[in-house]
């Protein structure tokens, strides 16, 4: 989705009836497409963005831990992660990437949000909603990512690939923010 600013005006809500898949090599990638630099509800001057984690020295989390459709707020001088909604009535079989990380800076942004409704997952791609590292000073919290599966006999045994959301480290130290 496009880039977003001080509104959450931007997202990718994706609905498919029937099966989807994403092959190796193929994403979704709204990194960096959350609210701009020093914008959003989890930022406080000069600091990590917060969303699902709170960002170093960082204001509060917000948004729904079980269906997360928010931005991630921008830190000091970067950008958080966007937001991905896809929802299939069959299974979803991910061998590529779906990506909603916030940017590395001084100060990082907060990642953002991913949220799957399917009937079943398969496969081994990635899903990652990381907050930005920080070069010299305090990271982004993590973002938010919810899975649903509605089958009956659904879990997740049929998915091998990692799915994230990590604080971002300051990467002259090993300090990190929280994970959403």
């Amino acid at each position: 989705h496009f880039d977003n600013s001080t509104t959450e005006s931007y997202k990718v809500d994706l609905t498919v009836n029937g099966n989807l898949t994403i092959d190796s090599g193929a994403t979704v990638n709204v990194d960096y497409r959350g609210y701009n630099a020093e914008k959003g509800p989890g930022y406080i001057a000069s600091n990590g963005g917060s969303y699902g984690g709170q960002g170093y020295y960082a204001s509060s989390t917000y948004g729904s831990v079980t269906a997360p459709v928010n931005l991630g707020s921008g830190g000091y001088q970067s950008t958080g992660g966007g937001a991905v909604k896809i929802t299939t009535t069959g299974t979803f079989t991910l061998n590529g990437d779906i990506s909603a990380n916030g940017a590395t800076a001084s100060r990082g942004g907060a990642g953002g949000s991913v949220w799957i409704i399917a009937d079943a997952l398969a496969g081994n791609g990635t899903i990652t909603a990381n907050g930005g590292n920080a070069t010299n000073s305090y990271a982004g919290g993590g973002g938010r990512v919810s899975v649903i599966l509605t089958g009956a006999e659904s879990d997740f045994t049929n998915f091998t690939g990692p799915i994230t959301a990590y604080g971002g480290v300051r990467t002259d130290t090993t300090i990190s923010s929280s994970n959403g």
